[in-house]
């Protein structure tokens, strides 16, 4: 008779940060879709902030009836770079700073109070 292994040997080496409850905050190389622990928060959040961008741009276009001057183009690109950006965000592009400080550290997160987090919290 020939015996099963149920369970996988185990190593010595720790769980890779973020890959199992209690192992730590994994590094998500400035994605900051990994700041949110509910997706749909993310989306919705950032989506809103994006529009709100473009709302600002179309405002301002439809009020400046007999033209945009310089003050009002560099408004209008200001707002739009802001909105790129955000936009950049929501599809993944990471946080140039964060990759600068070598990504983020379990020993740089900060434990959040002991209210239970979110829908999503690990």
């Amino acid at each position: 008779m020939t015996t099963s292994q149920v369970f996988p040997e185990v190593g010595s080496q720790p769980a890779p940060p973020g890959s199992m409850p209690g192992s730590g905050a994994p590094d998500h190389h400035g994605d900051i879709r990994g700041v949110f622990g509910n997706p749909q928060v993310f989306n919705d959040t950032f989506g809103h902030l994006s529009t709100a961008f473009t709302d600002a741009i179309n405002k301002i276009k439809d009020e400046s009836a007999s033209g945009v001057g310089s003050a009002g183009k560099i408004l209008i690109n200001k707002l739009e770079s802001m909105r790129d950006e955000v936009d950049g965000w929501r599809m993944g592009k990471g946080l140039p700073e964060v990759e600068q400080a070598g990504g983020e550290r379990n020993e740089s997160v900060e434990r959040a109070e002991e209210d239970g987090g979110g829908l999503y919290a690990d």
